[in-house]
């Protein structure tokens, strides 16, 4: 069965006589948009096997060069215009939830993925989910986008989904990130909101919120490689020509101490001591400061790789 929408606006969903648990079951047909605005779910709701339309969508490209006209193409007498409304129909699916508390609603062998989730207002921690895939985009302002992925975060934690809900609490991290982001450009903020501020934009840029550690291992090498450069320069190293042999070797000589150079706990002044250079204010700066950096980027590193046994 194939329905367009399911709108359940306005209304309560109270328990049934005596106090006992109304039940509601919706199941078996696909749809195009689900939209909760205002309601209230105090009973069980059950809807299984409902499924996004894109993939019970009429063949567009068949039907434009079948010869002969379905029924309910020919009702409207124009071909053209019936194409055209059944791809703006198709096109944007939504899953709408505005100031409801969705209370215990199971979704169960469902298929929303590829829908929008529109969001405000609204309580859904207490759904439940089994064989359903709920919309990865959240689509509202930053506020609204925090509530609602830290409550889909919640919900996949209750499924036992470690997987899901990191990414979700990733989202939800990034939301709250925008959102201050937001007030800072304003100055409309408190100390405390300012330090969450660069608390998080750090966090962003060195390991995506603890859930990447290419990106960590990016931003550990390139400015490790970087402070190496200018530390080398600063205790007087000057590359020659790539074509003179000596010059050649003592480059090699010279990057061999850079793994070295990553870790903070190597010597100081290791390498002039290596390469018989003299040691300068300007080096021991760079080389503090790679220590710090360099401790720093490994802890994001670990911290990365730790993102699915972190609670």
């Amino acid at each position: 069965m194939t329905i367009n929408q399911i709108v359940l606006r306005d209304g309560l969903f109270n328990k049934g006589p005596g106090g006992q648990t109304s039940v509601l079951m919706l199941q078996t047909f696909s749809v195009s948009h689900i939209r909760f605005s205002s309601f209230i779910n105090q009973g069980n709701i059950f809807i299984s096997q409902v499924y996004d339309m894109k993939a019970h969508v009429i063949d567009i490209p068949k039907l434009w060069k079948e010869p002969v006209t379905p029924p309910e193409i020919a009702a409207t007498h124009d071909r053209k215009e019936f194409l055209r409304e059944a791809l703006h129909k198709f096109k944007e699916r939504t899953f709408e939830i505005y100031n409801s508390d969705l209370g215990k609603i199971s979704f169960i062998s469902c298929d929303f993925a590829a829908m929008e989730l529109r969001f405000k207002a609204s309580k859904i921690v207490e759904i439940f989910l089994a064989g359903t895939e709920m919309p990865k985009e959240l689509i509202g302002d930053a506020t609204s986008q925090q509530i609602g992925y830290g409550q889909l975060k919640k919900v996949y934690e209750n499924r036992g989904d470690s997987v899901a809900s990191q990414e979700y609490l990733r989202k939800e991290l990034k939301s709250h990130y925008e959102a201050l982001h937001k007030e800072n450009l304003l100055r409309k903020r408190t100390l405390l909101q300012l330090g969450d501020f660069w608390t998080l934009r750090v966090s962003k840029y060195t390991n995506d919120f603890g859930t990447s550690w290419i990106v960590a291992l990016l931003m550990l090498i390139i400015p490790m490689l970087i402070l190496f450069t200018f530390h080398n320069r600063a205790i007087g190293y000057r590359m020659g020509s790539f074509w003179v042999q000596c010059e050649v070797n003592n480059f090699k000589e010279l990057m061999s101490l850079f793994p070295e150079f990553v870790f903070p706990i190597h010597k100081a002044d290791y390498i002039p001591d290596t390469v018989n250079l003299q040691v300068t204010n300007a080096s021991r700066f760079l080389d503090a400061l790679g220590k710090i950096w360099g401790s720093f980027m490994i802890y994001q590193f670990i911290q990365a790789f730790r993102k699915f046994g972190k609670k």
